[in-house]
């Protein structure tokens, strides 16, 4: 039997126990990042990109490597990995679900939007279903303000023989039915949620819909920021991006390559709440035509694409003190030198719009002779001129000829993040000597980590000491501590009165033993002897613990043992008119017999014998023991 109860702990104990948890925290999968793009989840299920011309990337080496996909347009595609293994789970424009196989999904054809040519910036968007392992929110994006502007289905991985597929009656749901510009993002909450967010247009107003365990809330959070840019185009064309820290969120608004409709485009930069999904105290930094914008991963700068003839090539901004002039004072121009001649007088730049950061680096499609090649900012945390990039990483196979072309990078897939604090529960555990005992984690969580590695939820021990476990939940995640205490149960001591046999301790429960058998009833902290014999008796304690005694050998039982019990049997009332009563130091059996010698009534081991159902008169009680040995023999009155 375990005991489990709450101890008071120490404050110096709760602090050892933290310390703990950061000297074993790299094997904490669900321990909470400074960052929500330093996850190991995010890294993994970032790390197959998918793109245009039906090329893609493949992070899990190490390195960039160059794949092969099914996608043809040139932007607003998504694909997510297995969050663990990093093996392509899915992908997708918008329009059709492919599997890891690059097969279309039985029911992953014809979803909406994205538009008819795949030509909406940030047209689709992964979103893991939380609390539900293998299912995913695949969100659709309409573009340039076309209605309905917003889609969702499902995708469940357990579906198609684990190659997933698009949740039947889950396809093609609106979600939004006013005009959106073609931007949309997922940004990790403050409480295992996540905000999609998507803006308006040409409105300056943010929609973050919020999805949490209990689902997606159909009702958005709205932001009205960015007034400065407006106009007929504004924020129709333009990515989103939001700070590693989840602090900054940036926009851009694109009016086309020419830059023609006044106040339409630009970038802002805004604060955004994690907490409530609000955009506030947006800032424009630019009145040029911008695509692509991403934060360096120490949320101190912003990059931004330029899309227009005469601002075209990357931007750099100090963000890291929030304040107009100064954000706008700080910009610095990365690469502005890589144009095309496209004719009539205009260029056309070779770095396509979009900017992804991935890791410690951001990167982006270089247009080179030959084709496409992915390139990236090495150092993105510095400021200005230090900053170095590499044009050629890797090549994109099957893509030459649209070296002028956008050629969109996957919008990222987001995990929520835990809870900073981890529940604490100190137990202590009772173990008998020479028992195991099965210690169990807290139910309803989705994973185990025990202190010696073992990750299912019941463990069982033998020995004293302190042992942890880490209950694993798709939210929050709890750590529980057994003290776990050896209960020492010393045998114990028979002794004897007479024929009367008891322990010196008291104890919780007895068992006689008579050479090795258990004596049926014999359960109680005495026992009278009725037989030679080796005695033992099995005792427990209140934590369950058990000891046998040794054995405790009885020669003596004769004819003076019957002696002495027939003097400690007594019968009351008599005479009586009902019934008598017995008290004997043991079980007895009883005979009623009339003067004549014929046996009336017989009753075994009880303490009361009726006389109701016989006449008045003279009768013999004769008692025995359970061996047949007669002890006494009373004679009984009946009266009226």
């Amino acid at each position: 039997m375990k005991q489990h109860f709450t101890s008071r702990t120490s404050l110096f104990t709760i602090k050892q126990l933290l310390a703990l948890l950061l000297v074993c925290g790299s094997i904490f999968s669900y321990s909470q990042q400074a960052f929500y793009n330093r996850q190991e989840n995010f890294l993994k299920a970032n790390s197959i990109w998918v793109g245009g011309y039906k090329s893609g990337i493949n992070f899990n080496s190490g390195n960039a490597v160059a794949i092969q996909t099914e996608i043809e347009g040139f932007e607003g595609c998504a694909s997510v990995a297995d969050p663990v293994t990093g093996q392509l789970l899915f992908y997708t424009d918008g329009y059709k679900c492919w599997d890891r196989n690059n097969q279309v999904m039985p029911n992953g054809d014809s979803l909406l939007d994205n538009g008819t040519f795949r030509t909406t910036t940030q047209g689709a968007c992964i979103v893991p279903v939380i609390d539900s392992v293998g299912k995913y929110y695949l969100f659709s994006l309409n573009h340039e303000g076309n209605q309905p502007s917003l889609y969702y289905s499902i995708v469940d991985m357990s579906l198609n023989a684990g190659l997933g597929d698009v949740v039947p009656g889950r396809k093609n749901i609106v979600l939004d039915n006013v005009p959106l510009s073609e931007s949309m993002i997922a940004i990790p909450g403050n409480n295992c949620d996540i905000w999609l967010l998507v803006h308006e247009a040409p409105q300056p107003v943010f929609k973050a819909y919020h999805i949490t365990a209990a689902g997606l809330d159909t009702i958005p959070v709205t932001s009205t920021a960015g007034t400065a840019i407006q106009g007929l185009s504004a924020y129709k064309t333009g990515c989103s991006a939001v700070s590693p820290d989840r602090s900054r969120i940036a926009i851009g608004s694109s009016d086309g390559f020419f830059n023609t409709i006044p106040n339409a485009s630009g970038v802002l930069v805004g604060k955004f709440n994690a907490s409530t999904g609000q955009v506030s105290d947006a800032i424009p930094l630019s009145w040029s035509s911008t695509y692509g914008v991403a934060f360096s991963p120490d949320n101190s700068k912003l990059y931004t694409a330029g899309l227009a003839t005469d601002d075209q090539g990357i931007s750099q901004y100090d963000v890291s003190v929030f304040d107009s002039a100064t954000i706008v004072s700080s910009r610095k121009v990365i690469l502005d030198t890589l144009w095309a001649y496209f004719g009539f007088g205009f260029y056309l730049s070779k770095v396509p719009t979009y900017l992804r950061l991935y890791g410690d680096k951001i990167y982006f499609i270089l247009g080179l002779d030959g084709g496409l090649s992915l390139a990236c900012i090495n150092n993105p945390n510095a400021a200005g001129n230090a900053v170095t990039y590499d044009s050629a990483l890797v090549s994109l196979p099957g893509t030459s000829g649209w070296e002028l072309m956008n050629h969109a990078v996957a919008n990222e897939v987001v995990y929520p993040l835990y809870a900073d604090t981890i529940h604490q529960l100190l137990l202590d555990t009772a173990l008998c000597e020479g028992k195991e005992i099965i210690l169990a984690g807290a139910a309803d969580y989705s994973g185990y980590l025990w202190d010696n590695g073992s990750t299912a939820q019941h463990r069982t021990v033998t020995t004293a000491g302190t042992y942890w476990v880490l209950n694993q939940g798709a939210c929050h995640s709890s750590l529980d501590t057994f003290i776990v205490n050896i209960f020492e149960l010393p045998p114990p001591v028979v002794t004897v009165d007479e024929f009367t046999l008891s322990t010196t301790s008291p104890y919780a429960s007895y068992q006689w033993l008579l050479d090795g058998q258990i004596i049926p009833g014999a359960t109680g902290a005495t026992y009278v002897v009725t037989k030679n014999g080796d005695y033992q008796v099995i005792v427990s304690n209140d934590q369950g613990c058990e000891a046998t005694s040794a054995v405790y050998k009885i020669t003596n039982v004769s004819v003076d043992y019957v002696k002495s019990l027939a003097g400690k049997v007594r019968i009351y009332p008599n005479p009586t008119n009902t019934a008598v009563y017995i008290t004997a130091p043991i079980a007895v059996k009883l005979y009623l017999v009339s003067i004549e010698g014929k046996i009336l009534k017989f009753q075994d081991d009880t303490n009361r014998f009726s006389l109701q159902d016989v006449a008045e008169g003279i009768y013999f009680l004769h008692i025995y023991d359970q061996d047949n040995r007669l002890l006494k023999t009373e004679k009984i009155v009946k009266t009226l």
